[in-house]
This record gives structure tokens, sequence and C-alpha cells, in this order.
């Protein structure tokens, strides 16, 4: 696991020649199975934003894939913090100023599913974007569900399809 805390901000690049964070990286990124990345939104025409004026937070309650998506945030120069349990993300959020802008979360985790999550929030934050993260669920539980998710992530997924889906939905230069 990394040495930052669960509830740090995060705004580093890793050096690549951290075998150990690559060899983590090159693992999961080259899963068997592609991801898919589908976009449930709605269109909008916010303006473009850039990566640097965004925060993030990802909530995963295993501990090697929220390992992967900090080593990719921080390698693109994202501001992020992350959490393994779902609660403690909700408990920072509703205490968080500012609040942030992307929530990507796993589904299946204890106590609370990525989109009772993502639902909790944005009761507190309408405009609240969202990437929920599944390696045991179809898209069709999110068309299904009454809480709406910017767009659903397959696992495994590649880094270039989390950043395209994290671009996407923060219409990111």
């Amino acid at each position: 696991m990394s040495n930052h805390g669960p509830n740090e901000t995060h705004n580093a690049a890793i050096p690549a020649e951290d075998p150990g964070r690559n060899l983590l990286a090159s693992y999961v990124c080259s899963g068997v199975n592609r991801a898919t990345v589908a976009d449930t939104s709605q269109p909008q025409t916010e303006s473009p934003r850039t990566k640097d004026s965004v925060f993030i937070y990802v909530v995963d309650d295993e501990p090697t894939l929220l390992e992967l998506a900090e080593y990719i945030l921080e390698m693109e120069g994202f501001r992020f913090e992350k959490f393994e349990e779902p609660r403690k993300a909700l408990a920072a959020f509703q205490a968080a100023d500012p609040k942030p802008d992307l929530i990507i979360t796993d589904y299946v985790m204890l106590g609370m599913d990525g989109l009772q999550l993502v639902g909790e929030c944005q009761r507190i934050k309408p405009d609240l974007k969202s990437i929920l993260v599944s390696g045991t669920v179809q898209e069709e539980v999110v068309h299904r569900s009454p809480v709406k998710v910017d767009r659903f992530l397959r696992k495994p997924y590649l880094a270039q399809e989390f950043l395209e889906a994290i671009r996407g939905v923060l219409k990111i230069k």
C-alpha cells in the first residue's frame, strides 16, 4: 500500500523509476478483459476544465485497485483523496469545503454500495459528477437505479480508459 494516509490530498508525480508501483500498474492495467466505459450522462454545455482545477474522491475497498487509481491520478497530476471505506468517504465529503468535483467509486463494498454513496453525496452537492466502477455487476444496474451516475467503468480497466472516463465526465482539455 502507499505511504499516503486515506484522507490526504495528493498532487504529486511518482518517479518512473519506482519499480514496485510500475509493476503494480503493469499487472492491473494488463487485465485479460478490456474494460467497458459507458456514458450514462445527459448532454451538457459546461466549459472545459483543466485537471489541476478539479478535486476527486476515489473509493474502493480493494487496496490494490485503490493503489492503482492513486498511481494513475498522481502520474496525471490530479488532486484527490482516497478511501477504503464508503462511510468514511461520506463523512469526509460532508465535512469537505470545497466539495469534490468527482467521485469515483466501486459498486460492491461493505456497509454501503457505490450507488448509495453517490446518492448521499449528490443530496449534498447535486452537480457532483460520478463514475461507478465494478467487476461484479453490469451497466444495467446503473440504468435501473434512481441514482444516476455519469459513467460506468468495468473492471479490470486500463489506465487509459480510466483517464478517458475522468476527462470525459469532467470535460477536461
